[in-house]
């Protein structure tokens, strides 16, 4: 019986540690493209706070759907910037293929 117990115990154990770590869902930079226009720039000073709100609000959907699913999603941004200042982040619609 006790070699029957550590046998499956020493199974249990080399399948729970050879599971790969959770990661967070991939947010690539280097694949954001950016949307800029230049309006009445003499007039319009849009805070920056807009466009970090948008970005921050979608990471932790993309945080919240990998704690609850497991699923990494791959993302990147597309910016809107308005008189140089980043307005809104877009995260784009991404095929996911199984």
């Amino acid at each position: 019986m006790k070699p029957f117990f550590f046998t499956c115990i020493f199974t249990l154990m080399v399948v729970f540690f050879s599971q790969p770590p959770a990661t967070e869902a991939a947010y690539d930079a280097s694949s954001d493209q950016t949307v800029s226009v230049t309006l009445l720039s003499n007039y319009i000073k849009p805070p920056g706070t807009v466009g970090t709100f948008s970005f921050s609000t979608q990471e932790e959907v993309h945080h919240s759907f990998k704690s609850v699913s497991g699923q990494e999603v791959d993302h990147y941004y597309i910016w809107i910037e308005l008189n140089g200042v980043k307005v809104l982040a877009i995260d784009p619609i991404k095929p996911v293929y199984n």
